[in-house]
C-alpha cells in the first residue's frame, strides 16, 4: 500500500512498526504508522492491523513511498489516515 505518514528507523536495525492499512474511496490501499512511545502506544494494539517491517540496510520510508506489510487482520474499509 502507499504510506499515508514517513516513519523513520535507525540505521543497522530492524524494526517492527504497527500500522492501520485501510481502502480508500478510490480503491487503493493506504497504510498508516502508528504511534509507538508516549501514553497512546496500547492503543495501536487495537488501532493496528497490520505489521511493516523495515530492513536494516534501510532509514525509513518516506510519506507516498509503497510498502509491503503483514495483514494482522482484515483490511479497514474507507478510513482515513486521521480518523
Amino acid at each position: 500500500g502507499t504510506l499515508a505518514r514517513r516513519v523513520a528507523s535507525p540505521p543497522g536495525i530492524r524494526s517492527y512498526v504497527r500500522v492501520r492499512v485501510y481502502r480508500g474511496g478510490s480503491g487503493e490501499v493506504f497504510v498508516e504508522p502508528l504511534r509507538t512511545t508516549g501514553s497512546g502506544v496500547l492503543s495501536t494494539l487495537t488501532r493496528g492491523n497490520g505489521l511493516l517491517t523495515i530492513p536494516e540496510e534501510v532509514e525509513g520510508y518516506d510519506e507516498g513511498d509503497e510498502v509491503e506489510v503483514e495483514l494482522l487482520s482484515q483490511i479497514y474499509e474507507g478510513v482515513h489516515p486521521r480518523g
